[in-house]
């Protein structure tokens, strides 16, 4: 029994001197916390690092690295925002080390990112941090212009004791039993042996202020295209933007039309506004927006106009779109079945509106008829037909010649005059009963 308690007596000291020792060890908590979706393409969170020792005064600088759980690609349309700090006089990427002030760089990797914050050339300069204080080193938005949304977590990047890295001064020379002595120009690194000396915490108490949900641009014929957007939820949005360009290449893009706003006077739309708060989302357009060439891409940007919930307004840009707009021809015809005996169907197709005309010929050109609507029994003489894939019937005359025939298609383009007629000939064999 005497032995059991000098057991249980041995084994408290040696607990008790493991936490002791840990509890020196451990020099500091770096945090994100606060974090949160702005909108479906913004994350906001908060860097923060604690003093939880007395073998450091001020902070120096230190390099933090993170990344996505879910390995997303952190492409040219990713970038990285201060929005505030704790830290005096910050430079954000400024030239050369900073003289008595910090500088904030930022780093992008193919899928991670880091946030480097270097301290005044002269450690006496740098900020002293209280004890057992929060020090906010930056208040960060990392913003995805356009595609998918970004994802609502983040987390640092492993192993910790590599990537991670913090230093730290002391004004006056120490030492401390089983400790190093540290001189007072000395760094004082971060002890990461604790899981908690890094940490990351998602904020779920605030609400999601916006969440884009899509974009949509198609062609609706005669050199019109209509659009319209769709939110899954909006509490902090102001109003949209839409802005068009004509796509040269793959890569270039001028912007140089605002089609639709709800701050420009000149393209000022009422139906912009944001609708209000919901928490489903939702519905704009559809809109119209006629353009003026053809024959190539034009491309179309949205932009939101959203708050925060301390009043900041910015802009972001939720997606792209781009649209071929036609020249307005027959892309296609064809007829079946060929050869024919009395009956063959000719279809065929519009990639815009047209006035179209169809008639039979003969090989010497005299026309034998024209073709008719199958719906509406109307003449194709100039008929308006919308774009699409149509169809209409040729039946052979009962005293026609067994032979070779001509379906001739021409398309008119509609109050366009800087369009040719579209032609299309298909080649049709009659081939009447009893007779080869």
């Amino acid at each position: 029994m005497r032995n059991a308690k000098i057991f249980i007596i041995a084994l408290f000291v040696f607990l008790n001197c493991v936490t002791n020792i840990y509890a020196l060890d451990t020099l500091a908590f770096v945090n994100v916390n606060n974090t949160y979706l702005v909108n479906s393409h913004t994350l906001e969170f908060q860097l923060r690092i604690q003093r939880n020792s007395d073998k450091w005064l001020k902070f120096v600088n230190g390099t933090f690295q993170f990344t996505f759980p879910q390995g997303i690609t952190l492409d040219s349309d990713f970038e990285i925002q201060l929005y505030q700090t704790d830290l005096p006089e910050t430079v954000i990427s400024g030239a050369g080390l900073p003289k008595k002030e910090y500088l904030i760089e930022y780093q992008k990797y193919d899928e991670r990112f880091s946030i480097t914050i270097l301290g005044p050339e002269n450690y006496i300069d740098c900020m002293d941090v209280p004890l057992d204080t929060s020090l906010l080193l930056g208040q960060f938005r990392l913003i995805k212009n356009g595609g998918d949304p970004i994802p609502k977590l983040i987390d640092w990047l492993q192993p910790q004791n590599y990537y991670q890295a913090v230093a730290y001064k002391i004004e006056t020379d120490s030492i401390e039993s089983n400790v190093t002595w540290y001189y007072a120009d000395d760094n004082v690194e971060i002890h990461d042996g604790r899981n908690n000396t890094f940490s990351i915490g998602y904020d779920e108490s605030r609400p999601w202020g916006f969440e884009f949900e899509d974009f949509w641009v198609r062609y609706a014929g005669q050199t019109n295209l209509q659009y319209g957007w769709s939110t899954r939820r909006e509490i902090n949005a102001v109003g949209y933007t839409v802005l068009r360009g004509y796509k040269f290449t793959d890569e270039q893009v001028a912007y140089t039309d605002t089609i639709g706003s709800f701050v420009d006077y000149d393209h000022y739309n009422a139906d912009f506004l944001s609708q209000g708060i919901s928490a489903s989302g939702f519905i704009y357009g559809e809109f119209d927006d006629q353009v003026q060439y053809r024959g190539g891409d034009y491309s179309y940007a949205l932009w939101g106009r959203l708050i925060t919930d301390d009043g900041y307004e910015f802009d972001s840009l939720l997606s792209i779109r781009d649209v071929p707009v036609p020249h307005a021809v027959i892309v296609q015809a064809n007829a079946s079945p060929n050869p024919f005996n009395i009956t063959t169907k000719i279809n065929y197709k519009l990639d815009d509106d047209v006035y179209l005309t169809a008639f039979v010929s003969d090989l010497l050109g005299k026309q034998v008829k024209f073709l008719t609507h199958p719906e509406t029994g109307e003449k194709f003489d100039k008929l308006l037909m919308p774009m699409g894939e149509h169809y209409t019937i040729f039946s052979a005359p009962e005293l026609a010649s067994q032979g070779l025939y001509n379906i001739v298609l021409l398309a008119y383009p509609i109050n366009d005059p800087t369009i040719e007629i579209s032609r299309a000939i298909v080649k049709v064999q009659l081939i009447k009963d009893g007779v080869r």
